[in-house]
């Protein structure tokens, strides 16, 4: 939908973005254009009417608003006195808009009942705080399933290495390089990751990757369970590289 060109009214406008479903800011709006005014062309005070909606900044107050509004009105009286002299911009406080609002949407529609009307800061800082505990909560689970998946290769790998030192060891014996014998004891872990490697981001491309960053982050995500997988396999493969074959025959004799 984004980059599309629709029509509103008789002038074409491009999509730059799709609120979420039920969004009616400030109350059943659907649509929301930039506002096109030309100054030069209207007479003083015969604009459009605007309502202004702001979001304070990082560590700002309702007075520190208030003052520098304040100033620019008064900025504004000076230039244009005839017009602006008796002019007095106000910052209402998110709360005490509340009643107005409510006023506006039952005027719009009188079975509209607004209960729980909250400053766009506090809603946003909410939705942030949520959205930061299940991605933490996301983070943790997949890390723990990660680390047990892991155990379980590594726990593998290592009985299976303690199960065929015998066979590892005449494989030595016989002249068997280093690669021969990875390739022999490691090859059902290492296909058994890429089995699980492959079904995961089949089962993802059949669900559906929205976006080159769902692409990207299902790429990423292989690569670590192939590098963990990669690890867990570590240690018992420097074991049995390192396994003497006169010691592993004579041990099994």
């Amino acid at each position: 939908m984004v980059g599309r060109t629709v029509k509103l009214g008789t002038a074409a406008a491009t999509v730059v973005g799709v609120m979420p479903e039920g969004y009616g800011f400030p109350v059943r709006e659907r649509i929301w254009t930039p506002l096109r005014a030309d100054g030069s062309t209207l007479a003083p005070r015969t604009g459009p009417a605007v309502s202004v909606f702001g979001r304070l900044a990082p560590g700002a107050t309702m007075d520190d608003a208030r003052a520098e509004l304040g100033a620019i009105g008064a900025r504004a009286a000076a230039l244009s006195p005839e017009t602006h002299r008796n002019l007095k911009p106000r910052v209402t406080d998110p709360e005490a808009f509340a009643a107005r609002l409510r006023a506006v949407a039952a005027d719009v529609d009188p079975t509209i009942r607004l209960t729980d009307v909250q400053p766009l800061a506090r809603v946003g800082g909410g939705e942030a705080a949520m959205n930061w505990t299940l991605t933490s909560v996301a983070w943790l689970v997949s890390s723990i399933v990660l680390l047990l998946a892991a155990t379980g290769i590594h726990s593998l790998m290592s009985f299976t290495v303690a199960r065929r030192t015998r066979e590892i060891g005449i494989r030595a014996a016989l002249g068997a390089g280093p690669g021969r014998i990875v390739a022999g004891i490691f090859s059902r872990a290492f296909l058994q990751v890429g089995a699980g490697v492959l079904a995961g981001s089949g089962l993802a491309a059949l669900l559906g990757l929205g976006s080159t960053r769902e692409v990207l982050l299902l790429l990423a995500a292989d690569a670590t369970m192939l590098v963990a997988g990669m690890i867990a396999c570590a240690v018992p493969l420097r074991r049995a590289l390192r396994i003497d074959p006169t010691e592993a025959l004579r041990a099994e004799g």
